[in-house]
């Protein structure tokens, strides 16, 4: 009987400390905002979580996906409805575990703490199964 060779889940991407500014120096790099927007966004952040000057370990990738994955439910005058901001979270979770995981579903359900069918179906839902992974670069 041949035996599968034991895959690993990778470990986890590095984590730093990011002061408040080098976060909001990120966003402003990536996402072509006026100062003003980030301005007022970091007042509302700095005041309603009462963020820290640094945001010890934090995952960048992890941020700014979330960042970027949010941008479609605030793209209008109203707030988003929970419904939509909890299936954005749950796209960008399976997302990131199926790419952190090299696509294996196993592993991701298992660092989510979840099935792969519920993995499955978020992307499904997205128009990403099959899962053909991320392109990076270019």
């Amino acid at each position: 009987m041949a035996r599968r060779p034991l895959s690993l889940p990778p470990s986890p991407p590095p984590r730093c400390d990011v002061s408040l500014s080098e976060l909001t120096a990120a966003l402003a790099e990536r996402l072509p905002l006026p100062s003003r927007v980030l301005s007022q966004a970091q007042t509302i952040a700095e005041n309603v979580d009462r963020l820290p000057p640094v945001a010890t370990e934090l995952d960048v990738e992890g941020w700014l996906s979330w960042v970027l994955c949010g941008l479609p439910l605030f793209t209008h005058s109203d707030l988003p409805t929970l419904r939509s901001t909890n299936d954005r979270v749950r796209l960008l979770l399976a997302v990131l575990a199926m790419a952190r995981n090299q696509g294996n579903f196993t592993h991701a359900a298992e660092q989510l703490q979840t099935s792969r069918r519920l993995i499955r179906d978020s992307l499904d839902e997205a128009g990403l199964y099959p899962w053909r992974g991320l392109v990076r670069g270019g």
